[in-house]
């Protein structure tokens, strides 16, 4: 384990049915999901590679993502309830290996438009901003789940005042 992204920028995006077993139409092409649940943005450093069969030397330090914005995406998943959360942030938390619990931090997501999705789930995430994020039917009684997390900002985010975290 090791690496990781710094002072990135992605933008302008336009995602269906990504990180769903779902099939929608577009025009006269059918769009179908993949086989399992997973997301259509990820930030994870808690993962490893159990099928590989090469021991390499463990890294210094774990993966770090910071500085990273999010601006100006659309997700649809055309139904809210066969995929896993829409958005994926996740720390480390130390449990598969000896590193020091890692934060994800200073990530920026703004202009953000939610559609037909699971909830986000954020879990080891610091100094980290939400501008302008609009969720639309999503599945569950809350479009948010957040757990370890300090210093977040949120700033016209109407879905978040049903969740009390604030």
């Amino acid at each position: 384990m090791g690496g990781g992204v710094k002072n990135a920028v992605f933008r302008n995006i336009a995602m269906l049915n990504v990180g769903s077993k779902n099939t929608a139409n577009l025009g006269n092409i059918q769009l179908d999901g993949i086989t399992e649940e997973g997301s259509a943005l990820i930030l994870t450093l808690n993962y490893l590679d159990e099928t590989s069969n090469l021991k390499f030397q463990k890294a210094v330090n774990s993966a770090n993502f910071e500085e990273i914005e999010f601006s100006e995406i659309t997700i649809d998943n055309v139904n809210k309830g066969n995929s896993g959360p829409s958005i994926l942030m996740e720390g480390y938390d130390k449990s598969q290996t000896n590193y020091p619990k890692t934060y994800l931090k200073n990530i920026l997501v703004k202009n953000l438009n939610l559609t037909n999705v699971s909830p986000i789930q954020i879990t080891q995430l610091l100094n980290s901003s939400f501008v302008n994020v609009q969720i639309n039917n999503f599945n569950g009684n809350s479009a948010w789940k957040i757990n370890d997390a300090q210093k977040l900002k949120f700033e016209n985010v109407p879905t978040l005042k049903r969740n009390n975290w604030a």
